[in-house]
């Protein structure tokens, strides 16, 4: 099997200055409620990581530099945090398998994905899921969906106003979730 095609974040998807970025990460830190450890953050280490840790006075250990399209996560967690992965990998539910199968039976899963017209995905993405779809796949992996909610990407008018295509990026968010495995 051919393991070059490893499905990592690039540098400018992370946005580490950006203080839009910040505030959409400080929003979905503040989503995560329940967070028994241990606490696993899976992807390259990043600003996310480092917010979750700040507002939730947590300890977090990252996973990354493993092709989570083939490999088995290692470990075995209370909480393992996901976001804008799902979206980077070619098979999604092998992936959400593989977190249910490394957390604890009362663990809890946060994952984060995008939500936008098909005609603003990106060649990263390999997949930009639906609601209906996403619902399907978590349940189809074993996942039952506690809370939920989405977060408008508004980066100010100055940014939306600049072309049609920032215009149409008003309607775009971010989904997270929070999921618990089905016995």
């Amino acid at each position: 099997m051919n393991r070059d095609f490893y499905t990592f974040n690039t540098q400018e998807e992370i946005w580490r200055d950006n203080k839009y970025i910040q505030k959409v990460k400080s929003q979905k830190a503040r989503f995560m409620d329940e967070m028994p450890g241990p606490i696993s953050d899976l992807g390259e280490p990043n600003l996310a990581k480092e917010i979750i840790q700040e507002v939730k006075d947590a300890d977090i250990e990252s996973i990354y530099g493993i092709d989570f399209d083939y490999e088995k996560i290692p470990g075995h967690w209370g909480t393992i945090i996901c976001l804008e992965i799902l979206e980077h990998l070619f098979n999604p539910l092998f992936f959400l398998e593989n977190v249910k199968d490394a957390l604890d039976k009362e663990g809890v899963l946060y994952l984060s994905t995008p939500y936008r017209p098909k005609f603003l995905w990106t060649e990263h993405h390999y997949h930009e899921i639906d609601d209906e779809r996403i619902r399907w796949l978590f349940e189809r992996a074993g996942f039952i969906i506690e809370k939920e909610q989405k977060i408008r990407l508004f980066r100010g008018w100055k940014w939306h106003l600049r072309g049609i295509r920032p215009l149409i990026r008003l309607n775009t968010f971010t989904r997270i979730y929070k999921l618990k495995p089905v016995d």
